[in-house]
């Protein structure tokens, strides 16, 4: 088991940090293009660098794609001040969609007795799209997990957000009818089940 999670994490790391993979890009008028896409680490900035079937190579701007596929999930590019960040969909109704943006970072460092010690750190931003508006941050935390006080601070915003769309929620919420753990899905599958269609 640890050799298949060792080898899943290089294989990942590896696509991550290669400059060029391979895969498709859909665009937002309905077309699509496979060749060399830039990874995620190269795209922040706005621009990929994509290179044909015949070598072509052209920069396009990330505002005009609405998907890149590298082979086992599509990635959505939301931009979010000024960079554009690559997450994944895990909600898609037609009245919500949620989007999540992951990165983990890795610092080495030497310890005590020349000892190499890791550092790893999470990123996990959450966004939300509804009503026709652009995505917005619904919820994030960092590091190596979700601290007591970062809950309290996302419940809060969540439960905000959806003051005016789901009046009820504050209450499902005090009465144990939603958990949170880690992120906003079971306050987006409440809304969906219960406030949607209102």
């Amino acid at each position: 088991m640890k050799k298949i999670l060792a080898t899943l994490f290089m294989a990942v790391f590896s696509f991550m940090n290669s400059q060029t993979n391979s895969g498709t890009l859909y665009f937002k008028d309905g077309t699509s293009k496979k060749g060399l896409i830039s990874s995620p680490n190269e795209i922040a900035k706005g621009k990929i660098t994509f290179k044909d079937e015949n070598n072509n190579v052209k920069e396009i701007e990330v505002s005009e794609i609405e998907k890149l596929d590298y082979g086992f999930f599509p990635f959505y590019p939301i931009q979010n001040n000024k960079y554009y960040l690559l997450t994944k969909k895990i909600i898609d109704d037609p009245k919500v969609k949620l989007y999540v943006y992951q990165s983990v970072d890795r610092t080495d460092y030497m310890g005590l007795y020349n000892t190499r010690n890791t550092i790893v750190a999470d990123t996990y931003v959450y966004f939300i799209e509804m009503d026709g508006k652009k995505p917005e941050v619904i919820s994030s935390w960092y590091d190596k997990g979700i601290t007591v006080f970062v809950k309290k601070a996302n419940i809060k915003y969540i439960l905000k957000y959806f003051k005016d769309k789901c009046p009820k929620m504050a209450d499902a919420y005090k009465n144990d009818e939603i958990k949170f753990k880690d992120n906003p899905t079971p306050f987006i599958e409440y809304y969906i089940n219960n406030c949607s269609k209102n």
